[in-house]
């Protein structure tokens, strides 16, 4: 078929293998493809809420380092912040995770066609390539959950700046005219009239 891409051409098993848990989503998602000559777009919702993790969990470094660099690099770039970035992240791989794993085991099985391996040994070979970790999720959690905690601090703090820094609005009383009285009164009043104090040399005299 024109434009069949070869990653489908991967054997079932060696898919199997290399998935390890949840195989029969990754195998229905192939079958569904290869009906379809070309990959199609599924859509994984815990990669989604929690995509490092499950990028850690499935072993996909490289994606793992690329979201990492995303997250930080775009907010500063792009006016959606943080937030924004972090949802379209959510939706890339939620939509593209399936498709990963698919090309993954393809990439693996090439590797084991070169060294020759097969029976038991191609499996092994397969399940140390991909499969999960759950050490790498569990540190990928305490990553985020850090992250997070400091986010949520750095708000704080930037919250407590700008209320410090704020005028008091005590100053902005004392400083105003106490009420009734006219500001511009003692300015615009003859010489005659206007409120004055006697200086201190007249006044040291008659006391």
């Amino acid at each position: 078929m024109a434009g069949y891409p070869k990653e489908l051409n991967l054997a079932e098993a060696d898919l199997v293998a290399f998935a390890g848990p949840n195989a029969d989503t990754y195998l229905d998602y192939l079958r569904k493809c290869r009906a379809a000559g070309k990959f199609r777009m599924g859509f994984i919702w815990t990669a989604f809420f929690t995509t490092a993790i499950w990028l850690a969990y499935r072993k996909l470094w490289l994606w793992l380092f690329v979201s990492i660099g995303i997250s930080f690099g775009l907010p500063e770039i792009l006016p959606t912040g943080g937030a924004g970035v972090a949802t379209g992240i959510g939706i890339a791989f939620a939509m593209m995770g399936k498709s990963l794993v698919v090309k993954g085991a393809w990439k693996a099985a090439q590797k084991a066609d070169e060294e020759g391996l097969k029976g038991e040994g191609r499996r092994s070979f397969l399940r140390r390539k991909g499969g999960v970790s759950t050490l790498a999720a569990i540190i990928a959690s305490i990553v985020v959950a850090l992250a997070v905690a400091i986010v949520i601090i750095a708000i704080a703090n930037d919250d407590t700046a700008t209320e410090a820094a704020a005028p008091s609005s005590r100053t902005e009383k004392s400083a105003a005219p106490a009420s009734g009285e006219d500001p511009f009164d003692n300015i615009y009043k003859p010489q005659s009239e206007k409120k004055s104090a006697p200086p201190d040399w007249l006044r040291h005299s008659v006391e």
